[in-house]
């Protein structure tokens, strides 16, 4: 498995995309991730569900469109997001080399800091706050759910239980994360996949250290 569990990757270094292809992948059930070489295209789709882009490398063109032209148009680049509304026509064109990952969320959308069709900073969506760690769920979407956790140095978020499979990505510093009785040392970009009812913990020592949970529920 490309994306084992239990150790440190990075999935945008795996995918780098190749001239002229699209490449498709399910990571788990309900996230897709695509590595597209500039000037490709993700079909024009509608979709029952919210559905959310990440962006891991590059810069993607993310488009709403009716049946004559395109009517909202936005440009996501590395390490941001957009979620896209649902029964709309969705497209997407890679601006250059792209990775990203598709995410489906559900028909509601619990957040009061990301909206559909604007762009936001994944790393922005949490401060660190001093000598403390918080964890903040600021995307719940029936399907999946996204955590961002900021650590300031020498704190920690300990016997943590993943409510679902998740990926860990490191969003600022470096950090540890002890899995199944082993530390690994994660550093900026570079992810870790938890499998679905298991425990885990995030503890920062000589940095601060922030990171993404991307979960699908069960």
């Amino acid at each position: 498995m490309r994306y084992e569990v239990g150790t440190v990757l990075n999935i945008q270094n795996l995918n780098r995309p190749v001239p002229d292809q699209v490449i498709t992948e399910d990571v788990y059930d309900g996230v897709t991730l695509y590595s597209l070489a500039q000037g490709t295209d993700l079909p024009v789709q509608t979709n029952p569900n919210y559905h959310c882009y990440f962006v891991l490398a590059g810069k993607l063109n993310v488009y709403l469109r009716d049946r004559m032209s395109v009517i909202a148009s936005k440009t996501v680049s590395y390490s941001q997001g957009i979620v896209v509304p649902y029964e709309e026509a969705v497209g997407c064109t890679a601006l250059e080399g792209t990775v990203a990952t598709e995410v489906v969320l559900g028909k509601k959308l619990e957040t009061q800091k990301i909206k559909p069709m604007e762009v936001f900073t994944v790393n922005d969506l949490l401060a660190y706050q001093l000598g403390t760690a918080i964890r903040e769920t600021v995307l719940s979407s029936g399907y999946s759910v996204l955590n961002i956790d900021a650590l300031d140095k020498g704190t920690g978020l300990n016997d943590l239980l993943a409510e679902g499979e998740l990926i860990v990505t490191c969003l600022d510093g470096e950090g540890n994360v002890l899995y199944c009785g082993k530390e690994s040392t994660l550093h900026f970009g570079e992810n870790f996949h938890i499998k679905s009812g298991t425990k885990y913990s995030l503890q920062a020592k000589d940095h601060p250290f922030k990171v993404s949970e991307l979960i699908r529920i069960e």
